[in-house]
């Protein structure tokens, strides 16, 4: 039967995948193909935190980073890097200083703008300047947008979707902008213009709300909340019934919001608090919260107010702003920093990852569609490859997606084989088949379906004292496919026990069947020198061990490929090269 497919689909998540791009740029050259991303909007880190609780609408941050490091050969060009510059830029870490600086962008008076031409720069800021709108529309005395380390890429994007009303239209936008190649794709594994939050379940029976809870937990961050608390606290009642009392602030630190929050929320100050100081009577570092990439937050310093235990969360359920009703306290919180270290025991989970799905605002699990371009994306590919990165935060939030699984898995050419109903008799020699055969329908793959594996674990991968194996990472590959299958009322089990299918459970009968179901979603593994059993990698335990032998006896071809080094002499990370030939070998066969 022939074949039209000729493109190649990259599941991945933003940082970690970034640096394969130019790996996959290589191969589309040579092969004059589409590529095409395909990326989760589930994150609920980082400055996306921020926007998804101030503005609502899906994460951009994953879509915006891999938008950007697609800009062709920037170095060559001055506008081009002038871009790319502007896009990756973050605010401070200061809320006082970031909100400063980003009204220069908005107003056109930073450096930035050097080098961009007026009408792209009129363009940009006219997006800028719809969401710069929208944030002061939003503003409350009980909520502010915190743009502190606000990335202009996610702002731009964010805008742009408030602007055009599509998500899809504002990634078009900023890759016209950007001059992306038009056979070059990035598409949102959902096209939606709300929130989509994941949530995942432990072995132990221990469920975790929300990407940033999953991958790398933070303390939440959040300036006006700090303060409405500490105003609010029943443990200074001199203050909160109008008396001046020991350690009272005076006018001279106390913030004008924290007196329009108190006043808001009844709370009578003494009369000095009623006259609002002068600009200059306050500094910023009094009444702003300390952002640091390695230190906890800090409190506005009040040092004789002490916050309640839970209040912060209370507040944040209490407060308004663009999270839908019923949304879980862990989803309305700011993760504007946090670390993806997982060093440290304390970080690590409780067991490991079992299954991950989607949620609505209650929790409870919900079935949201792929992008319908996701799908037809699938239908035209030659290659699907599984990249780098996070397992169950950046790859397995699209397979999920109803329809995914399908694409993935229902593209098969069909043939005919003998099968056994009979089992194996003991004979002389040769082993003698019992007589009873049938001729059924069976499968065989048309896609090569390739896994580039981790070349260390982390927490998601984890934990430590039960590291998962590549092995496990291609039957997480696989049973997350089977999740999108089961989630579509039509879905009828075929070729394998029925129970073990509704169960989500690969452990078939025998190795052939269960290589079967595996092949499905997998064909080839890529790994680094070194991860094989008893390798120099898999020795260090911070590696996923693949046992080679394993894996080809479930059919599935296992390719090695050098690694390098990196400056700091304890990393190590796929040669460009050697993938690049790993990758165009599995086209080729």
């Amino acid at each position: 039967m022939g074949d039209k497919r000729t493109g190649i689909t990259v599941f991945s998540g933003g940082t970690a995948a970034n640096s394969l791009v130019d790996v996959f740029n290589r191969i589309i050259e040579k092969k004059n193909c589409q590529l095409n991303y395909i990326i989760p909007i589930s994150d609920n880190g980082g400055s996306s935190s921020e926007l998804i609780r101030f503005i609502g609408g899906p994460s951009v941050g994953d879509i915006r980073s891999r938008l950007v490091r697609l800009i062709p050969n920037p170095s060559n060009n001055q506008e081009k890097a002038a871009l790319k510059a502007l896009f990756e830029y973050r605010l401070p870490g200061d809320p006082s200083k970031a909100r400063i600086e980003w009204l220069d962008i908005v107003e056109a008076r930073h450096l930035l703008w050097a080098y961009i031409s007026s009408p792209k720069r009129e363009l940009i800021r006219s997006i800028l300047n719809t969401l710069n709108l929208e944030i002061v529309k939003r503003t409350r005395p009980t909520s502010t947008f915190n743009f502190a380390e606000a990335s202009i890429g996610n702002m731009f994007l964010t805008g742009a979707r408030i602007f055009s009303g599509s998500f899809e239209s504002a990634i078009y936008l900023l890759s016209m902008i950007c001059s992306i190649p038009p056979n070059v794709s990035v598409l949102p594994a959902i096209n939606s213009n709300f929130t989509h939050h994941i949530s995942a379940g432990l072995e132990d029976g221990t469920t975790i709300a929300g990407q940033v809870a999953i991958s790398h937990p933070s303390a939440p961050t959040a300036l006006p909340d700090d303060i409405k608390i500490s105003l609010a606290t029943p443990s200074f009642p001199p203050l909160l019934h109008g008396g001046h009392g020991h350690g009272a602030p005076s006018s001279a630190n106390l913030h004008p919001a924290a007196m329009a929050m108190a006043m808001h929320d009844g709370i009578k100050l003494p009369p000095q608090h009623l006259t609002i100081p002068s600009a200059g009577s306050f500094t910023a570092a009094a009444v702003t919260t300390s952002f640091s990439a390695t230190t906890t937050p800090t409190k506005p310093t009040f040092p004789s107010l002490p916050s309640r235990p839970g209040a912060r969360a209370r507040s944040q359920t209490e407060t308004e702003d663009a999270s839908l009703p019923g949304s879980l306290p862990s989803l309305r919180t700011q993760n504007i920093t946090f670390s993806k270290s997982d060093s440290d025991e304390a970080d690590q989970l409780s067991a490991r990852i079992e299954r991950v799905w989607y949620i609505n605002p209650y929790g409870h699990e919900i079935w949201p569609n792929a992008n319908p371009k996701v799908i037809d994306a699938l239908a035209g590919t030659t290659m699907v490859v599984y990249s780098i990165g996070s397992l169950w935060t950046s790859i397995v939030p699209s397979l999920v997606l109803r329809g995914v699984g399908e694409a993935l898995a229902g593209e098969e050419e069909e043939g005919e084989e003998e099968y056994l109903d009979g089992e194996r008799e003991q004979g002389q020699g040769q082993g003698r088949l019992m007589e009873r055969t049938t001729t059924m329908t069976t499968t065989t793959t048309t896609t090569k379906k390739v896994l580039v594996l981790n070349a260390t674990i982390d927490r998601e991968t984890g934990p430590k004292s039960k590291p998962m194996t590549a092995t496990d990472f291609v039957r997480a590959v696989a049973e997350a496919g089977e999740q999108s299958r089961r989630s579509d009322p039509s879905y009828r089990p075929h070729g394998t026990d029925d129970k073990d299918s509704a169960d989500g459970n690969l452990g078939a009968n025998n190795d052939q069947e269960q290589g079967r179901l595996l092949r499905k979603y997998v064909t080839h593994l890529i790994y680094l020198d070194g991860q094989e059993t008893g390798g120099r990698l898999a020795r260090t335990g911070t590696a996923p061990k693949v046992d080679v032998k394993e894996l080809e006896g479930l059919g599935i071809k296992c390719v090695r490929v050098e690694g390098r080094v990196q400056e700091d002499g304890k990393e190590v990370r796929y040669d460009e090269g050697g993938l690049g030939e790993a990758l165009e070998g599995i086209l080729d066969e």
